[in-house]
């Protein structure tokens, strides 16, 4: 039996050289977000609700973004963060929303629950 250059390895002198001088593969470029813009985007997602085409527009239009960012940029810059349930319950306590803000976790869930039973609505 002999051997053939059908029975040989398929590399080439040709083949070889090709493997040094292809074009490699660049790393893809990552952009990370600054503080502000994660905020606008987290506030953007929870508004369509995760939705993957909506968050597809919002990467890729700049308008929408910049809405976003100054939405972003307000509730950064606001006072205390207290929602709208809280700030009726201090307000039911005659608190007001610094001294609420300032009160402990445990202080705030009896209050709740307080506000709960006063009204009617804890089972």
């Amino acid at each position: 039996m002999t051997t053939t250059h059908r029975h040989a390895a398929p590399w080439t002198f040709r083949r070889f050289l090709a493997m040094f001088t292809a074009p490699r593969r660049r790393f893809i470029k990552v952009d990370i977000l600054t503080g502000r813009e994660a905020v606008a985007r987290h506030l953007f997602g929870e508004a369509c609700h995760w939705s993957t085409l909506d968050m597809l527009e919002y990467d890729n239009t700049p308008r929408l973004r910049g809405g976003w960012l100054a939405e972003a940029d307000r509730r950064i810059a606001g006072g205390p963060k207290i929602s709208t349930a809280d700030a009726d319950i201090a307000e039911w306590y005659g608190l007001t929303l610094t001294q609420w803000d300032g009160m402990s976790a445990l202080a705030k869930v009896d209050k709740r629950e307080g506000y709960a039973q006063a009204r009617g609505l804890a089972s």
